[in-house]
């Protein structure tokens, strides 16, 4: 279980995927034994790589706010200002393009160190990397603001999920 849970956090999303879709399947019939909060989490992780489901999940108001939280809480913790998240709409778009414009707006600033922010987040440069290649016609500070509402929403998802149960 301990090899499962350092996984989930020293990997991608794809590779989540991969695991979950592949190979938890694989081991249940070879009666591995994985907890069934593993296997909920797991779930839970597919779940946030679907576009329409990060929608759904911005749309539940206890979800949304404690999503503000974090981002906040990411915001400062890495020197930045977190001012814009209190006007944050539950649209993603909305949100992607504000985070998107501070990201920008900031990296002017002399105290701007993007890779903190990511660092704090939990968004690997690897990951950054694969992500970047993927979508290189896309504006490099909206990619970067995708990958933040992601994984920013993954945690506050777990830590819900692992409030209530």
């Amino acid at each position: 279980m301990y090899h499962l849970c350092y996984c989930w956090s020293q990997t991608n999303n794809s590779t989540i995927s991969f695991f979950s879709i592949c190979l938890l399947p694989l081991l249940c019939q070879l009666q591995v034994r994985i907890s069934a909060t593993t296997k909920r989490v797991l779930r839970l992780l597919i779940i946030m790589q679907d576009l329409q489901d990060i929608k759904n999940q911005l749309s539940s108001k206890d979800l949304f706010d404690a999503f503000k939280m974090q981002l906040v809480k990411d915001f400062e913790q890495s020197n930045l200002p977190a001012d814009f998240v209190k006007a944050l709409e539950p649209s993603y778009l909305s949100i992607l393009k504000k985070i998107a414009f501070e990201l920008q707006r900031n990296e002017k600033s002399s105290d701007f160190n993007l890779m903190h922010l990511l660092y704090r987040i939990d968004i690997s440069e690897a990951q950054l990397e694969k992500y970047l290649n993927e979508y290189k016609n896309e504006n490099y500070f909206n990619v970067i603001a995708e990958l933040i509402i992601k994984r920013v929403l993954q945690k506050v998802v777990i830590k819900q999920y692992y409030k209530n149960h």
